[in-house]
């Protein structure tokens, strides 16, 4: 159980890099799908971060997932939480909401 919750935690890690760096289309015209702010810090429209909220959130309440991926999709979800304004969000990255 443990190998396979270590090998879908780097695979999500890889699939949420991938879907910042590529290039997102509407209508023919190309989006910019998230935006470094001054600071470094990954900010994410709202439209995209709803598509990643329950997924990340997940993935750091799952027990067992190794610290480095934890720490790293916690970081992401923070990004997600900042940009949706939801505070239950920070709660889950804080892991003082639901933990399975």
């Amino acid at each position: 159980m443990k190998g396979n919750l270590d090998s879908i935690s780097r695979e999500l890690c890889a699939d949420v890099s991938y879907f910042f760096k590529i290039p997102q289309y509407r209508d023919g015209e190309a989006l910019v799908p998230a935006l470094i702010t001054a600071e470094g810090e990954l900010a994410i429209p709202p439209n995209l971060a709803n598509m990643l909220a329950w997924p990340l959130a997940i993935a750091v309440s799952t027990e067992n997932v190794p610290e480095p991926q934890r720490k790293w999709l916690q970081n992401r979800l923070g990004g997600v939480a900042d940009s949706l304004g939801d505070a239950v969000l920070h709660d889950v990255r804080r892991r003082d909401a639901f933990v399975f």
